[in-house]
């Protein structure tokens, strides 16, 4: 029977809690290892007419130019949706799937989701740039490039101090390892990006209209906009702390119950025009 596929899925077995490292290669092994009908799992041969034993397993083809592996990262214990935390090694270079009628892969993209549970988290990208070779980081709108600084290369003759350091980052490992990667993208050894087929007309002016949005001007204004506004709402923030914590020793300010504070209308409602009461207030307490 053949069958198109998308994706290889690949199970983890099941961790609680991170560690327990595994390697992708052996998890790609168990998906092509064969299965064995015997015993009470007989299978019935038309041709026999009757049950005997038999043999099924997985294989490839006709080896695509792109490999998508995901990995269960869920299991349900005691009826409840668990996160699998199982530690994951795979190589960034070199997936040798040739034992499987396919062909030796490269990494170019992991996707990741953060956390410990299955019903929550954040998402982020790792993506490999074909034309550059360098690796980049997307989580939501910040993006940077990938540091490997860990990794040593060959010390070339005339490189100087700020060439070595950036090849120091630019240098990926072999391997790499993560609990929270639950998508991998490879793409076979060889084989030219460039000529991937052209996507339809309808998505290509999509895809183009989009990046050259982000390219424009004031998109990084709204950008730096966006910043500005989060750093501006955590220093109120801090304000705010400080204004709960001081103001009961404030003589516009009256203790209540417990921990309540009663503070004045006309205090909070200047702060929230802007205006700094807090230090109005702390020059009044000394």
């Amino acid at each position: 029977q053949t069958e198109v596929f998308a994706e290889m899925r690949v199970p983890l077995p099941y961790a609680p809690t991170t560690g327990g490292e595994v390697l992708l290669e052996d998890l790609v092994a168990d998906v092509f290892a064969p299965e064995v009908f015997s015993d009470e799992s007989h299978y019935y041969c038309c041709a026999c007419g009757k049950y005997c034993e038999a043999v099924r397993r997985q294989w490839i083809k006709s080896a695509p130019p792109f490999l998508w592996i995901t990995m269960h990262r869920y299991a349900f214990t005691d009826g409840v949706r668990r996160k699998i935390l199982t530690e994951l090694s795979f190589p960034l270079t070199g997936l040798d799937l040739t034992s499987f009628n396919a062909r030796v892969y490269d990494c170019v993209g992991a996707l990741e989701h953060h956390s410990t549970v299955a019903h929550a988290g954040h998402y982020t990208a790792t993506l490999k740039d074909h034309s550059t070779g360098i690796w980049w980081r997307f989580d939501d709108g910040h993006v940077r490039e990938v540091d490997w600084a860990p990794v040593d290369g060959e010390v070339q003759a005339g490189e100087s101090p700020s060439e070595r350091a950036l090849k120091r980052r630019r240098t990926a490992p072999e391997r790499a390892s993560s609990h929270t990667a639950y998508m991998l993208l490879y793409v076979q050894q060889g084989y030219k990006v460039d000529d991937c087929p052209d996507l339809p007309s309808w998505l290509a002016a999509e895809v183009n209209r989009k990046n050259e949005a982000l390219r424009l001007p004031e998109t990084f204004d709204h950008q730096r906009l966006c910043e500005s506004a989060s750093v501006a709402q955590e220093t109120r923030r801090g304000e705010v702390r400080k204004l709960i914590t001081k103001l009961p020793h404030a003589h516009e300010a009256v203790k209540g119950p417990g921990d309540l504070v009663f503070a004045p209308a006309l205090a909070l409602r200047e702060w929230s025009k802007g205006t700094d009461v807090v230090r109005s207030l702390l020059a009044e307490v000394g």
